[in-house]
């Protein structure tokens, strides 16, 4: 009886063991591939916004606006990145005169700090 167990023992482990090292396929050496379906997506458009933090209220309605029109064109996102600081409009020129100006930002037409005949 005690034989009898240990052969059913080693013959069940013989078992697992061969499962798992073929795979548990009955189609050995074929792989399965699933596609997906390919789908008509235009190529996204990735634009950057740069603007002055004034207050709460100011940035929840940029961020709100931005949202609604990524909403209604899904195939554009915008990024905002904005600033709490006097020194938002040097930044801003900074990053124009170095070539890394971006896609939108914000002007203060009472800043006087561009007119139509500065020039660099």
């Amino acid at each position: 009886m005690k034989k009898m167990r240990c052969f059913l023992s080693n013959a069940v482990i013989f078992v697992l063991a061969a499962g798992i090292l073929t795979g548990c396929t009955s189609q050995p050496g074929k792989n399965i591939i699933y596609e997906t379906p390919e789908q008509d997506t235009e190529p996204q458009t990735n634009l950057t916004f740069f603007g002055f933090k004034y207050e709460a209220l100011n940035v929840m309605a940029i961020e709100d606006s931005l949202h609604s029109f990524m909403d209604d064109y899904p195939d554009i996102n915008i990024s905002y990145d904005g600033i709490k600081s006097p020194k938002y409009f040097e930044i801003l020129e900074k990053r124009i005169s170095t070539g890394h100006g971006d896609d939108i930002f914000m002007v203060d037409p009472g800043s006087g700090i561009w007119t139509a005949g500065k020039t660099g």
